[in-house]
């Protein structure tokens, strides 16, 4: 259920989706990824309130130890707290998703997606200079036509742009 409800939202069907997800979840309650994407899927539908029972959930299942997981689910909670005007909270969010991306480096150190993951988090906080270090971090990590190449140059450029130095913004574009 959860791979078709992936299925669906790349379809751009969200509530299918939705509905598919919440499927998997009644089969299996305890996997955290379902109930993330569940959270991720109703960012989308714009229902940010909704979602943060379902990013909880996802939190208190993860293990501790999968620092990845965990940082991606933080970010994706800022973003919904950030979408319902609780800055404050999805400050700390954003700084969570930045603590399990350091944490998750220390086992994984040839992930791009880590670096990436730590990058948007700090460009959510406004840390620009360190955002575009994360950024070049996972380029220079990153094998050319990667999967992951095109969106960390993309990061990397919103950082720049954050910044008000378009030019350099658009050389990153360019580069995705």
């Amino acid at each position: 259920w959860r791979t078709k409800g992936y299925l669906l939202a790349d379809l751009g069907r969200q509530n299918e989706s939705l509905a598919a997800y919440e499927e998997a979840i009644k089969i299996d309650p305890a996997d955290a990824l379902t109930w993330s994407e569940k959270g991720s899927q109703l960012v989308q539908l714009k229902r940010c309130n909704e979602s943060l029972p379902a990013f909880d959930k996802a939190l208190e299942l993860t293990p501790e130890t999968d620092h990845k997981e965990l940082a991606a689910v933080w970010l994706s909670k800022g973003d919904a707290l950030n979408m319902t005007g609780r800055r404050e909270e999805a400050i700390a969010a954003f700084q969570m998703s930045v603590n399990e991306s350091e944490d998750a480096l220390l086992s994984y150190a040839n992930d791009t997606s880590i670096p990436e993951l730590k990058g948007r988090a700090l460009l959510k906080l406004g840390n620009y200079d360190e955002a575009i270090k994360a950024f070049e971090q996972a380029i220079d990590m990153a094998m050319p036509g990667s999967f992951h190449a095109p969106t960390v140059w993309i990061g990397k450029g919103d950082a720049l742009r954050a910044q008000r130095r378009n030019e350099a913004a658009l050389e990153a574009y360019n580069q995705a």
